[in-house]
């Protein structure tokens, strides 16, 4: 998409799914507290001599890893359109982005973000009615 020129009439929203069970925010927060467990008074020696061969690494790698992990088919870079500031990011896998496949009543989460663009996220659906 990125190759195409954007219809200059449409809004575009993109909404991405992360499989990751963890946020790049939660990934920093348990390297902060590794660190400080490592300088802890009788913290194990291994572990202060392997977080430092690591500290440089280890936060981009694994914030990478959740970030790079999207939905299990598209990356979560990869979806990016570029120009397109309506961006969310939502937990669910390719699939379960648009169909809700347990046994909940709750709709796919990327549901209620498009009925909100589309502006009918208040008026229930009658697949019955005719115009």
């Amino acid at each position: 998409l990125n190759q195409r020129p954007r219809a200059t009439h449409t809004e575009y929203t993109i909404v991405a799914g992360r499989i990751s069970p963890v946020t790049e925010e939660q990934v920093r927060e348990m390297g902060r507290e590794l660190r400080e467990t490592a300088a802890a008074a009788g913290a194990p020696s291994w572990l202060r001599d392997w977080l430092e061969r690591a500290e440089d690494e280890s936060d981009g790698l694994l914030a990478g890893a959740v970030r790079g992990l999207g939905d299990g088919c598209v990356t979560i870079d990869s979806a990016r359109l570029a120009g397109v500031e309506d961006f969310t990011i939502v937990q669910a896998n390719h699939v379960g982005l648009i169909v809700n496949l347990g046994a909940s009543t709750t709709p796919a989460p990327a549901i209620p973000i498009i009925l909100d663009r589309l502006g009918e996220a208040d008026e229930p659906v009658d697949p019955s009615a005719t115009d």
